[in-house]
């Protein structure tokens, strides 16, 4: 409906509750976390959405291990907010670690791999 503003303040409250039900460090906070950025990215709050995304990465990182799908979706979400704000080596860096990911998940046919070689261009 494109009332964003409501969108954040009720992800932030999904954020505040899974952080006291799960902790600070739960794979299901991060999937909040992604949530509450899509808005911050729609509002072009790209300095907080960046931190956000970072936050969701390294519980991921911590929490899922090296390869895992979530991982390459949070780093290419986070590729995209850095591109947004004009950083586009460390965008290409996640970019291709993303892609790294997904080629030893994905069939080289699959559309996935396809839309992350099409952002990485």
């Amino acid at each position: 409906q494109g009332n964003l503003a409501e969108a954040e303040v009720m992800f932030r409250e999904v954020v505040a509750m899974r952080r006291k039900l799960f902790g600070n460090e739960h794979p299901v906070l991060a999937d909040s976390l992604n949530n509450l950025v899509a808005a911050l990215q729609q509002e072009r709050k790209l300095a907080e959405a960046e931190d956000v995304e970072r936050e969701a990465l390294a519980i991921y990182r911590k929490r899922l291990g090296k390869e895992h799908p979530n991982i390459a979706a949070s780093l290419l979400n986070l590729a995209s907010i850095l591109e947004q704000q004009n950083k586009p080596a460390e965008a290409e860096a996640m970019y291709r670690e993303a892609l790294a990911i997904q080629r030893k998940s994905l069939r080289n046919e699959h559309p996935s791999l396809a839309a992350s070689l099409k952002r990485l261009a």
